[in-house]
């Protein structure tokens, strides 16, 4: 099974060394090819969805009343991230307690460093840059 990784809008397959800060919630979201949910990955600690009680596990299926079942994983993102102060609401399922919650969180300046990549999991360029 294939994932795909983005964490506040920065792919960490395409840029594996980046660090910094990011406005966004603080979340590490994952898409697996077989069902096309969005599923929490990771937890920036200190960050608005870490303190909104948000888990590891949970699936994300909705970003401000639209669903995410079917939406790319960049549209997900790129629907999280925006102005610091500014409010996005997240449908979460936590299938553990199996509860769905609406939770309400004021994007923030998310500062973090991209964990190191070993350069054999690295995927190939696909443009024909030196």
């Amino acid at each position: 099974m294939k994932i795909y990784l983005a964490i506040l809008g920065v792919s960490l397959i395409a840029h594996t060394a980046f660090s910094g800060s990011l406005v966004g919630v603080g979340l590490l979201l994952a898409q697996p090819e077989t069902n096309g949910q969005v599923k929490v990955m990771q937890i920036v600690p200190d960050s608005p969805a870490s303190e909104a009680g948000i888990k590891v596990g949970c699936w994300l299926i909705s970003v401000d009343g639209t669903p995410t079942r079917g939406m790319t994983l960049s549209n997900c993102v790129y629907r999280i991230r925006g102005v610091p102060g500014t409010e996005v609401v997240l449908g979460v399922v936590d299938p553990k307690l199996h509860r769905t919650n609406e939770v309400t969180l004021k994007r923030a300046a998310i500062h973090f460093k991209a964990p190191p990549v070993h350069p054999s999991k690295v995927l190939p360029s696909t443009n024909n840059d030196p």
